[in-house]
């Protein structure tokens, strides 16, 4: 995700009709709001393309993540004030300045605590609706049109949503000091109910995932791959029993995760992945996010050969799971084929890296930084291979 200021230089109307060229807002039924394509679309086409309203990196990849430009890199300078905040060089911590300083004084004031990912998110918005800051991305929807769904959530949720409103409220008292400097009308337990994301991770059974969209967002997905379950069979293969019990481990992992002991991480999963290497598939759901963690503790502790040895074995059930163009499979195959590359396997890594363009170029767009610099791997790797012969 970057920042795209040139579009804040176009003219609204303009804006409009660029929009009207490919899509118009229309309503879903109980699915929400949505937009419906108005006429043919070529796969990787650019439709539109606008700066995000605010964002935050999640708390997992906090200290690994440039809080502006979202880059990843080992060594990040850090806010001298609030001890959070990261950034790439004094260039990103500039530009990302606007958007910080209100939140880096809410920080300074309950640190060391940290907020959680949701309250610093929603504390942003609050920031960005004081300033009334524009924003090419509300072309489409403003905050105001998104739906909360607050009607159809359960006593339980509108509680919990009611006890972050309470943390919200202490986390920004040192900019906002009570409720007459909050915009007109804004009510702070609906726009929790409003942030937008991703819905969930295609990578559960469809029993799970109707499970957690109901609870979440209200609503019942009747999407193809949910009322045919096609996959669920795939995701649970293998004994019962067995993957009951690495799913029970997935908890341990987690919290080495958080902790970053990618050490006992690694242990951990090869200890279950050699335990069970003859009773589970890879494709299974479990042992899949157990290949996961290993393969990226491994790239932490720099053990390229291991983490390639773990990646590999993802792809065949990323392309089952993440079939056509989908990003996280094209971001997958980039991981392994750089690893490909690093390991002199120039042939297997110039395929894999193809394959990942091939993806990235429609998912992320041949202008993305992502792309930009999977381009320059294959490019390296294609040199290195014409040079052999």
């Amino acid at each position: 995700m970057t920042s795209e200021n040139v579009c804040l230089q176009i003219p609204n109307q303009l804006l409009r009709v660029r929009m009207a060229r490919f899509f118009q807002r229309s309503s879903c039924g109980h699915r929400g709001e949505g937009l419906r394509a108005s006429r043919d679309i070529v796969p990787g086409q650019l439709l539109y393309s606008a700066s995000p309203y605010t964002y935050i990196p999640s708390k997992k990849a906090r200290s690994s993540v440039c809080e502006h430009c979202l880059s990843r890199k080992e060594s990040l300078l850090r806010c001298s004030q609030c001890k959070m905040a990261r950034y790439c060089n004094a260039t990103c911590q500039k530009l990302a300045w606007p958007d910080h300083k209100r939140e880096c004084k809410c920080l300074r004031s309950i640190y060391p605590n940290v907020p959680t990912d949701m309250t610093r998110l929603v504390a942003r918005i609050i920031f960005k609706l004081i300033t009334a800051s524009p924003c090419s991305s509300e072309e489409l929807y403003s905050v105001s049109d998104l739906q909360s769904n607050i009607k159809e959530m359960s006593e339980e949720m509108k509680g919990s949503l009611g006890q972050l409103t309470v943390v919200l409220q202490f986390y920004i008292k040192e900019e906002i000091h009570n409720a007459s400097q909050l915009p007109p009308g804004l009510d702070l337990l609906r726009l929790f109910g409003q942030l937008t994301v991703s819905y969930i991770d295609v990578m559960a059974t469809s029993q799970e995932r109707q499970r957690q969209l109901e609870k979440q967002y209200c609503f019942v997905c009747d999407c193809k791959r949910c009322e045919m379950a096609d996959k669920d069979s795939d995701l649970l293969a293998g004994e019962e029993h067995a993957w009951k019990e690495v799913e029970e481990s997935i908890p341990k992992v987690e919290e080495l995760q958080s902790a970053g002991n990618s050490e006992e991480i690694v242990d951990l999963c090869q200890a279950i992945l050699d335990k069970y290497r003859d009773v589970l598939p890879d494709t299974n759901l479990h042992l899949l996010k157990m290949l996961d963690a290993a393969m990226d503790a491994c790239i932490h502790l720099a053990r390229w050969e291991d983490a390639l040895g773990y990646g590999v074995r993802t792809l065949q059930p990323y392309q089952l799971y993440y079939a056509g163009p989908h990003p996280v499979r094209g971001v997958q195959l980039m991981r392994v084929g750089k690893l490909q590359h690093h390991q002199g396997m120039l042939e297997q890594a110039s395929d894999t890296l193809k394959q990942a363009f091939d993806i990235l170029k429609v998912t992320h767009g041949r202008e993305h930084s992502l792309t930009g610099n999977l381009k320059q791997i294959l490019a390296e790797c294609e040199a290195e291979l014409s040079s052999r012969t």
